[in-house]
């Protein structure tokens, strides 16, 4: 009994900051099972030998016979619900999720949508992975559909990453789909998303600073706002990633211009005619145009 306890202990105190559930469940369940093995174990414990008292050695197997026929059973229906829900459940909806992806990647989006909204309904411990699995998919299917049809699965990807980023608000990769989900609404749908579209990419970058994830989405956002401030802070990370895309440059000056600040608009402007001198002349066009 001391070292089950001690092995609870132990193990609880090694697994104080995870956040992985299953493992947890696994190893639990190994423990309680080794704990059932005690209980039942008719051969009694090294520490119960060294007793003396013949007649309480009499009683206590008396005593653990009588609960373990309903210890027994209950720690059965709970290894069955835990078989069903951690392990047969999961490989169902992991083989609904394959078949969708290879229905889509074969023009058939209609069933593959059907199928991983089937697997939605049915809850469970990957419900999270599910549904990132199920925005993945309709990708693939808008990269097929006509723009009058891209709509309704947009709004279907805008409605599973916004229920996803208000249950788990510390989700990097569901703040930065929705803030592309947001601009895409904005931009094929004239939908009133651009502001949105800034605050989930906005929350990404403040979760996750150092990713550059969510640089050109943002970009597109603030552009969408005329967020000419955020332009300003963002273009440099993008002309970082992309330095050989002369519009990036263009753009930071148009921006500085536009902020008043003159100056840093017309260094951009000199580092155009340096950078790429085919666009020497509409960069010197600019520059006369600068008070």
């Amino acid at each position: 009994a001391h070292g089950v306890q001690a092995t609870f202990l132990a193990y609880l105190t090694a697994n104080f900051f995870s956040i992985d559930n299953f493992p947890t469940y696994l190893i639990s369940f190994l423990l309680i099972g080794f704990s059932l093995f005690i209980i039942n174990n008719k051969e009694p414990l090294p520490e119960q030998s060294a007793v003396k008292d013949k007649s309480k050695k009499k009683r206590q197997p008396g005593k653990l016979r009588k609960y373990r026929l309903p210890i027994t059973a209950f720690l059965f229906v709970v290894l069955i619900w835990f078989i069903w829900s951690f392990n047969l459940k999961p490989l169902q909806i992991n083989k609904e999720i394959n078949m969708a992806e290879a229905l889509a990647k074969n023009q058939q989006c209609e069933v593959a949508l059907n199928r991983m909204e089937k697997a939605l309904s049915q809850k469970s411990f990957l419900d999270n992975y599910l549904k990132f699995s199920y925005v993945e998919i309709i990708n693939l299917c808008l990269k097929e559909k006509e723009l009058e049809e891209k709509y309704w699965l947009l709004k279907k990807s805008q409605e599973i990453l916004e229920e996803t980023v208000k249950t788990q608000p510390h989700n990097i990769r569901g703040w930065l789909w929705l803030g592309e989900c947001y601009n895409m609404l904005h931009e094929n749908f004239n939908e009133d998303t651009a502001l949105n579209a800034v605050a989930a990419l906005e929350k990404a970058l403040e979760l996750s600073p150092r990713r550059t994830d969510s640089v050109p989405d943002l970009v597109r956002a603030y552009a969408a706002t005329n967020n000419y401030s955020g332009l300003a802070e963002t273009y440099p990370k993008l002309i970082k990633l992309e330095p050989d895309e002369p519009q990036h440059y263009a753009s930071l000056a148009f921006v500085y211009k536009e902020l008043g600040q003159t100056e840093k608009a017309r260094q951009t402007a000199l580092q155009i005619i340096e950078l790429f001198p085919e666009h020497k002349k509409a960069a010197e066009e600019f520059l006369r145009q600068l008070p």
